[in-house]
Parts: C-alpha cells; sequence; structure tokens
C-alpha cells in the first residue's frame, strides 16, 4: 500500500470517530426543560337557593270549600312566595313551574293562577315535561336569567275562574268532593355565556338599583376608572 492510500485510509478512519462522536455528544449533552407551572381550565362555580320559608306545608295553598271567584278576589288571597337567589359566580337561567297531581279533578282551563300580578287561565300556560312522578301535566309559569347576586321573588295565588259552572266542575252530586291539587317545582341551569357586550353589560350593572337614569362607576382590571349614565 502506498503511503498516499495509507493516509486516505487514516484520515476517512478519524472522520467516522468524530461522526460517531458528534451523534454521541447531542444525546450526552441534551438538556429538556418543561413548564413550571400547570396550565389550568376552571368552571366557575353554580349554585342557586330558594327560599320557601321555614314551613313550607304552612306556605302553601290550601283553599277549603272554595267556590269561583272574581279576579280582583283572587288576588287578594294569600300567596305562596318563595325567592330564587343567584349566589355563585356563573349566569344562571331559571324556570318555575306547577305541576299538576294525578289527585286532581278539576280540569286546569277552570283554574286561574296568578304570578306576581300576571293572571293567567293555567290551561293556556306552556306545557312542559313533569318532573314530579304523581304528576299529570306540567305548566311553565316563569323563566328567566339570574346574574351572579340577583334575586327574584314569586307570589303565586291559585283560585277557579268565576265563569265555572257547578256543570263544568260535573259537580251534580253534592256528596261530590272537588280539587285541584298542584306542586311548584323549580328548575336552575349554567348558562353558557356568550360574552358578547349585553351580557358584559348586564353583569356590569348586576345589583344596582333599577332607577330611571343611573350613574355607574366601575373598576377597570388595569386600576383605572370609567363612569357611565346607563339606562337600565
Amino acid at each position: 500500500m502506498t503511503k498516499t492510500k495509507k493516509i486516505s485510509l487514516l484520515v476517512l478512519g478519524v472522520l467516522i470517530i468524530a461522526l460517531s462522536f458528534t451523534g454521541i455528544s447531542y444525546a450526552m449533552w441534551q438538556i429538556n426543560n418543561s413548564q413550571s407551572s400547570e396550565n389550568i381550565v376552571s368552571v366557575g362555580c353554580f349554585e342557586t337557593s330558594t327560599d320557601l320559608g321555614t314551613n313550607t306545608e304552612n306556605s302553601a295553598i290550601n283553599l277549603d270549600k272554595h267556590f269561583p271567584i272574581s279576579d280582583n278576589e283572587g288576588m287578594n288571597l294569600t300567596p305562596f312566595t318563595f325567592t330564587i337567589t343567584n349566589t355563585c359566580t356563573t349566569i344562571a337561567n331559571f324556570q318555575v313551574n306547577l305541576e299538576t297531581m294525578s289527585t286532581s279533578t278539576i280540569s286546569k282551563q277552570y283554574v286561574k293562577v296568578a304570578v306576581n300580578n300576571k293572571i293567567s287561565i293555567l290551561n293556556n300556560l306552556t306545557s312542559v315535561e313533569s318532573t314530579l312522578a304523581n304528576a299529570s301535566s306540567s305548566n311553565m309559569l316563569e323563566s328567566g336569567t339570574l346574574y351572579p347576586g340577583q334575586s327574584v321573588s314569586f307570589d303565586i295565588r291559585l283560585w277557579i275562574d268565576e265563569a265555572t259552572t257547578i256543570e263544568d266542575l260535573g259537580a251534580d252530586d253534592p256528596n261530590n268532593t272537588i280539587t285541584y291539587a298542584a306542586k311548584v317545582t323549580l328548575a336552575t341551569s349554567a348558562k353558557m355565556s356568550s360574552n358578547n357586550a349585553v351580557d358584559n353589560l348586564m353583569q356590569l350593572v348586576s345589583g344596582e338599583a333599577n332607577n330611571t337614569l343611573n350613574v355607574i362607576t366601575k373598576e377597570a382590571p388595569d386600576g383605572a376608572t370609567c363612569t357611565n349614565t346607563l339606562w337600565i
């Protein structure tokens, strides 16, 4: 073998060894880093409370030996009263239903119901799915939205419509007992916020007095304050 060939082979061998060590060095000196803090996605709490009074049985509507009466008389009856409060940070939807028990013997077309100051024939209200096992039907009395910290109160009254006759009630036999039995049920759910301007504005003024004109000052995230005049 000539001297030139020996040198060439030597150089080739050194080059192969150098390349091998280069590959090893990448693994040997590799540095791995990871994020020091956790990425957390959390959902705001959701909870509503309902104030039905300390004795819900005594607060129920009980009309014994009741006869058809006018709307004016019906509005003077003692109501069933309760309050719903959004006690958490998530916007809440609510729905108040009146579920008719299967023991009722009066048709809903003869029953008047007043929700606060709004009077309706029960049968004319929107039918919804019953949640009680012993209910024959259910009608929605009211629905709406509660922002964090907001409350809404209801006075519910029931009576037999003034235009109802004995024949309508099927009370040909005076010994027959004609009754209407129902329970108020409440469903609440978290509202998936669309993050639009209306939701943001309504949450901003949540809890403010419902005057005709309000001047409201709120603190911005950067510590600055902004005063706006809002019609609410």
